[in-house]
């Protein structure tokens, strides 16, 4: 005789346990959530993301799979499976910051960093996004939950659609963040996936004659198919709700990693920054003192930062196609490089400091923006250390300066497109570049006479004038003649261009302060500063600068003053200084933690704000777990009032045998709640004396007794049950009930109500 009861049967042991049969559902819904984690592929611009997101979807099934063997309980299956997930994932995301495998606090603050800057670019990036190690990271972790959590549903007695749900979640919302792109490739491999874990699941279902497609009869309880309407509906209006009150939301992307150019390849895409330009001066203010990094070195060199090549009449920036560095630098000669040895402390972004031009790193995953020679770490570079080797340039003979006016070299499309000027520029300026260059033969002598132009002395360096860099502000510092290295640096790149010479405007470092001690360049916040570059047929882009030679905030470096232009102009290197008290000027320059500066500084010169209590970051990690703690007081509230409208309708059904069946149904479920086994393979008066023998409390043997008896009745007597009959049955449930819980202290009730509410004791009651 086979007793209709919850299917959370006594497990079978370990030498009995049929391999076959729990692992093809096992393996299908597995395959489901890998099915959707390559749905990330719509967000991720390569495929770098596959291994970790692949492990995290497989791991939580395969963990569920050696519970069920072990006979483990759902919910330690999960916590097993969730913590090895997580472990796996620690060992691919920061396994360098392990010790022999085993993760450390440092390894813990490697992951928070990785998540913080995963966080940042989420929350300001444009699909398609690098497969970077922060965002990577955060999407294994949702795709672990989302498999523990589908793992769960499916050691369910009554679920079987349900525990398609958390990845149905995940993969709309690959499909909300994401590309067009692979939406058809995707959804089918989610669809297929899906419909074989349908099939390999209800046909385990219909083996024990359970209703197909759904697990259980669809009158007989749909409390948890309006609980996961319930939820989703909550969640949607959750998310329509909160997400336009995050920061930032409504604002543009400082880095868009969109690839517009279509050239694939799996490269970063296209960078598009705020120009560094427009912050320079609040770094050269009282906070300038604040180291920044330091740098071993034979020799003092510029700090290359950025190479800004686009001009917009207001904005230089960089736009961009970024490459693997190794791969570029494999094609780069490195005879006669100079060696630096870099230690970051106060910089947050990810532009990595370098001397021009870099031809080797041992920085792991660097990029490089090939046309700017402009290298971008994959995480911001607080704390980073690491050598570079650049090929430093020299200075060009009288022939090779020669050349540049002859040489018919090929101009590349990116050099060309830094000749362009806005047309909006007055046309004042393309006179006055012209009669500043007048009598020169060569383009790199029209170079050097413009930088001749700003360094002759006629400029005053006053870093308390405020032009900005736009078409105006260029043509008030050519009237003024004041103004600071971002002014001297932009008019001279627009003045190259009014000549037709490719140009651009640099943001880095001066060499710095030489420690003798450690003979370390140390490199603070006056050090920042802009130059230029010039690009020549024959010698490629040459360092060009333009800012007077002095001691104040982003001077030029008197070590180095005008060089590697030849210094055989036969002009004075010498200017007018004005030491003004700089205006505090506003600026949410960043500490130097791991955040990082706020991205819109590439240059962070201020020391870490005191803390003033709960900011921006706080919030957000202590709203991580009261979301948590609400979801889960959501879904116990959601549970109890399922199981109370399940008993009430199997108590008020208007056939007596029916509520007689229930009210059996309603036993077993508070003998499973109440930590006993309870099998569908054991007649009703063995399953009485099954529970005698592992520990049911000896009051409730004669009400289930009885209540059985009754069972056996209503199911199998020819004479239907009366209404008297159907009273008796749920009043042994009461005794039944009452007696399960009598004795049992707080934390037993509280556990027996999380096991109630994740699926424990919900038997069938036909109807």
């Amino acid at each position: 005789m086979t007793v209709t009861g919850p299917d959370a049967a006594i497990a079978p042991s370990p030498s009995t346990f049929d391999v076959r049969r729990h692992a093809v559902p096992a393996a299908a819904l597995a395959l489901v959530s890998v099915a959707t984690a390559l749905a990330f592929s719509r967000v991720f611009s390569a495929a770098g993301f596959v291994p970790a997101l692949v492990v995290a979807a497989v791991l939580p099934h395969a963990v569920g799979f050696a519970g069920r063997w072990r006979e483990w309980s759902a919910p330690r299956s999960a916590i097993v499976g969730l913590a090895v997930t997580f472990l796996a994932l620690a060992w691919i995301s920061a396994g360098d910051f392990t010790t022999f495998g085993v993760p450390t606090p440092r390894t813990g603050q490697r992951i928070a960093h990785l998540m913080d800057v995963g966080w940042d670019i989420f929350r300001v990036g444009v699909a398609p996004v690098a497969p970077r190690p922060g965002v990577v990271l955060l999407c294994a972790i949702t795709m672990a939950i989302t498999a523990t959590l589908a793992e769960y549903l499916a050691r369910r007695p009554d679920v079987t659609i349900g525990a398609l749900g958390p990845t149905l979640v995940v993969l709309v919302l690959t499909g909300t963040l994401g590309t067009s792109d692979l939406r058809i490739a995707t959804t089918f491999a989610y669809v297929a996936a899906a419909l074989v874990a349908i099939v390999t699941a209800n046909t385990e279902r219909l083996t024990e004659r359970r209703t197909w497609f759904t697990g259980r009869r669809l009158a007989s309880d749909a409390s948890v198919i309006r609980s996961a309407a319930l939820l989703g509906g909550a969640a949607i209006v959750a998310s329509l709700v909160l997400t336009p009150l995050f920061p930032g939301v409504d604002s543009p992307p400082l880095l868009r990693y969109r690839n517009r150019s279509g050239t694939g390849g799996g490269g970063l895409g296209d960078y598009t920054t705020v120009s560094p330009l427009v912050d320079l001066r609040a770094r050269l203010g009282p906070r300038s003192d604040v180291e920044l990094f330091r740098v071993e070195s034979p020799r003092p060199l510029y700090w290359r930062l950025v190479a800004l090549d686009r001009f917009n009449g207001t904005t230089w920036s960089v736009a961009s196609e970024a490459a693997d560095a190794a791969t570029v630098f494999r094609a780069r000669s490195r005879r006669g490089a100079v060696r630096q040895q870099f230690s970051i402390r106060g910089l947050g972004d990810l532009w990595v400091p370098a001397a021009f031009s870099p031809v080797a790193t041992t920085m792991g995953n660097a990029r490089i923006i090939k046309d700017s020679d402009t290298m971008v770490a994959p995480n911001p570079v607080t704390g980073a250390e690491y050598e570079i080797r650049s090929r430093i340039e020299e200075a060009p003979t009288d022939a090779q300066i020669a050349a540049t006016a002859t040489r018919s070299d090929r101009m590349p499309d990116a050099v060309r497109a830094a000749r362009s000027l806005p047309a909006g520029l007055p046309r004042t300026l393309y006179s006055q570049a012209r009669a500043i260059t007048a009598g020169q033969e060569t383009p790199y002598g029209k170079a050097q006479a413009l930088q001749r132009f700003f360094t002759d002395g006629s400029f005053t360096y006053d870093i308390n004038v405020d032009l900005g860099d736009g078409e105006e502000a260029i043509g008030a510092f050519l009237r003024l003649r004041r103004g600071f290295c971002q002014q001297f640096a932009a008019a001279f790149a627009a003045l190259a261009r009014a000549n037709g010479l490719p140009a651009r405007v640099v943001v880095g470092f001066t060499p710095g302060t030489l420690d003798e001690q450690t003979g370390e360049y140390s490199v603070r916040g006056r050090d920042a500063h802009a130059w230029a570059e010039v690009w020549f047929a024959g010698l490629g882009w040459r360092t060009f600068e333009p800012t007077p030679t002095g001691p104040l905030p982003g001077q030029a470096d008197a070590r180095l003053g005008s060089r590697p232009v030849p210094s055989d102009t036969g002009a004075p290197t010498t200017t007018t200084t004005t030491n003004a008290p700089a205006t505090p000027t506003p600026s949410n320059a960043g500490n130097s933690g791991s955040s990082g500066p706020p991205r819109d500084l590439l240059v962070s010169t201020e020391p870490a704000a005191p803390s003033s209590g709960f900011d921006l970051d706080t919030i957000r990690w202590l709203a991580i777990p009261v979301l948590g703690v609400l979801a889960l007081a959501g879904m116990l509230l959601i549970s109890g009032l399922g199981r109370r409208r399940r008993r009430r309708r199997r108590r008020t059904d208007p056939v007596p045998r029916v509520r007689i069946t229930g009210a059996w149904a309603e036993a077993l479920d508070a003998c499973t709640v109440a930590g006993l086994p309870v099998s569908n393979a054991l007649t009703p008066l063995e399953q009485v004396d099954a529970l005698g023998r592992h520990g049911a409390p000896p009051a409730a043997l004669p009400p289930l007794r009885d209540l059985a008896g009754l069972y056996v009745d209503a199911t199998f007597s020819p004479r239907p049950p009366t209404a008297e009959a159907s009273a008796t049955a749920w009043t042994a449930v009461t005794a039944v009930r009452h007696t399960l819980v009598a004795g049992v202290g707080p934390r037993e009730r509280a556990r027996r109500v999380v096991r109630a509410s994740f699926g424990a004791g919900q038997a069938e009651s036909s109807r």
